[in-house]
C-alpha cells in the first residue's frame, strides 16, 4: 500500500524493524567490544535506511510529505554514522526510537479504513 508516495508495506530486509534489530545488535557488539560486529551492524542499518526505506519513496507523488520523510531518513543515517564513529549508544537508541515510531505509524496506516485517515495519521507523526 502506498500513501502519499510512501510504500508502507515494505517487507523482508528493508523494514524499520530489521533496521532496529541491526542497531540493537550493534549495541550488543559495542558492549562486548566487538568493534567489527558493531561496524557491520551499523552499516547494515544504514543500508536498510538508504537502500530500502529512502529508495522506496516516490518524492514526485509524495511531495512535501515524502521530502520530509527523506530528510528524516537522512538524519537517521547521519546519526548512525556519528554513533559508529563515537561508539555512542545513546545516538543508536535515538534512531531505534525514530524507527519504532515510524513502524507504529505504518501499522496504524495499514489498519486505517480510508486513505485520507492514513495520510493524516502519518503526516501528523512527521509534523510533531
Amino acid at each position: 500500500m502506498t500513501v502519499a508516495g510512501v510504500d508502507v508495506t515494505l517487507t523482508g530486509e528493508y523494514t524499520p524493524l530489521t533496521a532496529c534489530k541491526a542497531i540493537k545488535n550493534a549495541k550488543l557488539c559495542l558492549e562486548v567490544q566487538n568493534i567489527q560486529g558493531k561496524v557491520e551492524s551499523i552499516q547494515k542499518a544504514i543500508r536498510i535506511i538508504d537502500e530500502g526505506l529512502a529508495a522506496s519513496l516516490d518524492v514526485k507523488a509524495g511531495g512535501e510529505f515524502a521530502e520530509r520523510l527523506l530528510a528524516l531518513y537522512d538524519y537517521m543515517a547521519q546519526t548512525l554514522v556519528q554513533s559508529n564513529a563515537r561508539n555512542d549508544s545513546l545516538k543508536m537508541d535515538e534512531v531505534v526510537t525514530l524507527l519504532s515510531d515510524l513502524r507504529q505509524a505504518w501499522q496504524e496506516i495499514g489498519q486505517a479504513q480510508s486513505g485520507g485517515q492514513a495520510s493524516a495519521s502519518i503526516k501528523d507523526s512527521l509534523s510533531a
